[in-house]
């Protein structure tokens, strides 16, 4: 009887240690910063860094999130001046002082999505012109993104 409970007692410890081992897998991605440089319409150059990961998930967009493709380029392109909060406002780079327009600005969500696109394309005052740098579709897609993440449509 006692070589029964200790056989018990020894399969039910192995089970343990079988199912805790099942849940301690990693994934390991290694970071990389790269350093971007845009130019705005008057040759004023901005570099800021942008961390890269290695994994597939910066390379397609997951099938649940239809807009996690325009936020990646939305980070890379737009935080520098547009804010992660959309909301712009006063910018300084390299000492060239601007303000940029809140996406939250009733004027501004106003716009249509050509007027949008006409600016994103071919750049408007200090901000650069990116239909060399985007496809039409991202264009779109960070249309949408701004369009839902900061005014609500």
């Amino acid at each position: 009887m006692k070589f029964f409970k200790l056989g018990l007692v020894l399969i039910g410890l192995a089970f343990f240690v079988f199912a805790c081992n099942q849940n301690s897998t990693t994934s390991n991605t290694t970071a990389n910063t790269n350093k971007t440089l845009t130019t705005n319409n008057n040759g004023t150059t901005a570099t800021y860094e942008a961390a890269n990961s290695n994994s597939n998930a910066n390379k397609t967009a997951p099938a649940g999130d239809e807009l996690a493709s325009a936020k990646k380029i939305f980070s890379e392109k737009c935080v520098l001046c547009h804010k992660e909060t959309g909301e712009g406002g006063d910018v300084d780079i390299e000492g060239d002082k601007f303000k940029v327009p809140s996406f939250k600005n009733e004027k501004v969500a106003a716009a249509d999505d050509k007027k949008y696109t006409r600016v994103i394309e071919e750049g408007d005052d200090k901000m650069p012109a990116f239909k060399k740098k985007l496809t039409p579709e991202e264009i779109a897609g960070v249309i949408k993104f701004i369009r839902k993440e900061f005014q609500g449509k």
